[in-house]
């Protein structure tokens, strides 16, 4: 009888979509989707399944792949709703073979009429790197690809396209394939199948779905699946999948990775049980089973400098100049490209939105930019989720003004509040804030003149439920720089911190 301990969930909170886990030397690797982001496939690390450090992103180059077509497109669905779906990096699958590690995703835009995916895999045999491989790409028309490696040598690349998120898994003499199914929404559920050959006739389980919440409308963890099966030190067995938290029937932070134990029956088929944010479970991996390499990993489980940080698509880096610790004074160089500019890339730095009470903060040295210099200029603090939806409060340089911006292109949504902050000649800098609940973004500005912070004064508010959709992604805050001129490009604006408390 093992000990138990508590867990919470989620494990990865915030955009953190379609979980892919390995176990290897006493430590939890696990992976998820970024879409449309860059650094891209986030890496986090665990000992203990309970506490979780983000160590790296497997595409950390801009170099590596181009996330330039990775678009968002409002698409109708035959519920009747519409989907955002968004391309870029999703369903990332994470193996590891012979000191390797090894990840295969799909890397998917909007360019033409049809969404094009291109199937790649990257390797890297140190993992705390971030210093994964260039992508070979796999000809492969379809998504969600996976590894399996039999204990043969034979190695078998499988993928999908009707389906979702395929893993195959060989206990005895079984191969077990696990696939998602209904869609990625309120239908999405999680099905098995068996066969004593790894090219089939597969057997359905019979008491499929072996997870979902469709029908489930009491559950507060939604649209649960995409999910990994795997097991810790201790020979338990788990699964790592997605789901949202339905919030008044609205999921402001999207997707997110929830842990649950799984339970293996007589007949040799497995049930997940539905996530819950807290629960008992046994204890995943104890101090003495750490092997010496666990052992380096938990001097090693602390996050690099900067490793929140993400832009969109493809960066242009020469238009930001960053300290090496994760706070403190930088600079951003505007671009003409707009946040709801759809292919390219803009002036933004951002981190995820890690809880439903979050509060971002920044501020804004305004004393040291020359009027005749910050023609067309303008610096913003964004909630963001793609180039259809965010939320801004945006400083004019020309106009001393703050103005809050509303924007939702899948619905329509075009609002400017009415109110507005006014900022004085003998203003020095200018903070913005947004404080984010599960129902409500409120946004706020204040001056601060001769080292002399005012009070913040609140310009208005936005609903969640104003950007959300059947979508793919998650909020992050950022702060943003934009021009109207090309002379002003080059003039940088300096901001003086970017602040996330996630409580």
């Amino acid at each position: 009888m093992h000990n138990e301990t508590q867990y919470q969930n989620p494990i990865v909170p915030g955009f953190a979509p379609d979980p892919s886990i390995v176990h290897v030397d006493g430590v939890f690797y696990l992976a998820t989707s970024s879409f449309h982001l860059c650094p891209g496939l986030p890496i986090y690390a665990s000992q203990d399944l309970k506490e979780w450090t983000h160590i790296g992103n497997a595409i950390s180059r801009p170099e590596q792949l181009s996330l330039h077509v990775a678009g968002t497109k409002s698409v109708p669905l035959d519920t009747g709703h519409s989907m955002v779906a968004s391309g870029g990096l999703f369903a990332p699958t994470i193996r590891y073979h012979d000191g390797v590690f090894y990840i295969v995703c799909t890397n998917a835009g909007h360019g033409g009429k049809t969404l094009r995916t291109d199937n790649f895999v990257i390797s890297t045999t140190d993992i705390w790197s971030s210093n994964w491989s260039d992508p070979i790409p796999i000809p492969f028309k379809g998504i969600d690809p996976g590894l399996f490696f039999d204990d043969d040598g034979r190695v078998y690349f499988h993928g999908c396209f009707l389906l979702y998120r395929p893993h195959i898994y060989k206990l005895g003499k079984w191969y077990y394939l696990l696939v998602a199914e209904g869609g990625t929404f309120e239908h999405h559920m999680l099905c098995i199948s068996r066969s004593e050959s790894i090219w089939g006739l597969y057997e359905d389980f019979k008491g499929n779905p072996i997870l979902t919440a469709d029908g489930k409308d009491d559950e507060y963890i939604q649209n649960t699946g995409h999910g990994d099966l795997f097991q810790d030190a201790n020979s338990q067995w788990w699964a790592v999948v997605l789901g949202v938290r339905n919030e008044k029937s609205c999921q402001p932070l999207g997707r997110e990775t929830f842990l649950t134990p799984v339970e293996w029956l007589d007949g040799g088929w497995p049930v997940i049980a539905h996530p819950r944010m807290e629960f008992t479970g046994p204890v995943a991996t104890s101090f003495s089973e750490r092997t010496r390499n666990g052992m380096d990993a938990a001097s090693r489980c602390i996050p690099p400098a900067r490793v929140e940080d993400i832009f969109i698509r493809d960066p242009d880096l020469s238009r930001s100049k960053l300290p090496d610790t994760d706070n403190g004074p930088y600079t951003l160089f505007p671009s003409q490209s707009h946040l709801s500019t759809p292919t390219g890339t803009s002036t933004f730095i951002c981190r995820r939105q890690r809880s439903l009470n979050s509060t971002a903060t920044t501020s804004i040295d305004i004393a040291t930019m020359g009027a005749v210099a910050c023609q067309g200029i303008k610096a913003d603090l964004t909630v963001y989720k793609d180039h259809m939806r965010h939320v801004s409060l945006s400083y004019d340089f020309d106009a001393r003004e703050v103005v809050c911006h509303a924007w939702n292109a899948s619905t329509g949504l075009d609002r400017t509040l009415t109110t507005t902050l006014q900022v004085r000649e003998t203003t020095k800098a200018l903070g913005l804030m947004i404080i984010a609940t599960s129902t409500r973004y409120r946004l706020f500005a204040r001056e601060s003149t001769s080292g002399v912070e005012e009070e913040w004064l609140e310009l208005g508010s936005c609903e969640t439920r104003e950007l959300a959709a059947r979508e793919m992604t998650g909020p992050v805050f950022g702060t943003f720089a934009h021009t109207t001129t090309t002379e002003s490009e080059r003039k940088g604006i300096t901001f003086l911190s970017l602040n996330i408390e996630n409580q």
